[in-house]
């Protein structure tokens, strides 16, 4: 075991590609939940806890697999617990394994110039995957991000943003596959 550890000392993990994906705009929109609603008024119940649309997961699962891509859920339907996050997702449709890790719940000060103060709020999309992304230098020059939001600051030539009045297309997937490519 020790000579092992001593020949993988020194080696730093490679992330894959990584995909920072939202729920809400991206997995599910109005057409979806439209849909959703004419089946329950005409007896045909929706799955329980399926509110994703699943073309669009469809779409998602093979962004990954054409890209060996994994996912970092940067919605607000991550949890603290990684274990509780692959088992919402799980069941969205995704596997556990395809969930790698999620983006940090972070507040920052509500008045950065005054030090003193105790108001917090919550931190933008584009800070929490920031945060992220410090924590994980191997994966900073391999991502996309698929988001209806804006709020990426200095993040946003790695967005693809999605309309969230259809959800993720053929088309949004395409742009993140660019993204995704090795880049030197």
């Amino acid at each position: 075991i020790r000579a092992m550890a001593a020949s993988q000392e020194g080696l730093v993990y490679r992330w894959p590609r990584v995909v920072f994906l939202d729920v809400d705009g991206v997995l599910n929109h109005p057409a979806h939940w439209e849909r959703q609603r004419l089946r329950e008024d005409i007896g045909q119940p929706s799955k329980p806890l399926r509110q994703c649309d699943s073309a669009c997961v469809e779409r998602v699962l093979r962004l990954c697999y054409e890209t060996g891509a994994k996912l970092v859920v940067s919605s607000t339907h991550r949890h603290p617990y990684l274990s509780e996050t692959r088992r919402t997702f799980e069941r969205y449709g995704f596997p556990p394994a395809l969930i790698v890790s999620a983006t940090p719940l972070l507040d920052v000060p509500s008045r950065p110039d005054d030090p003193t103060s105790t108001l917090r709020r919550g931190a933008t999309r584009g800070q929490e995957i920031r945060a992220w992304l410090l924590s994980n230098p191997n994966a900073q020059r391999r991502f996309a991000i698929l988001d209806d939001g804006t709020d990426m600051g200095e993040l946003m030539p790695y967005l693809v943003l999605v309309d969230s009045a259809v959800g993720l297309t053929d088309g949004d997937c395409a742009l993140a596959v660019e993204l995704l490519e090795d880049r030197n």
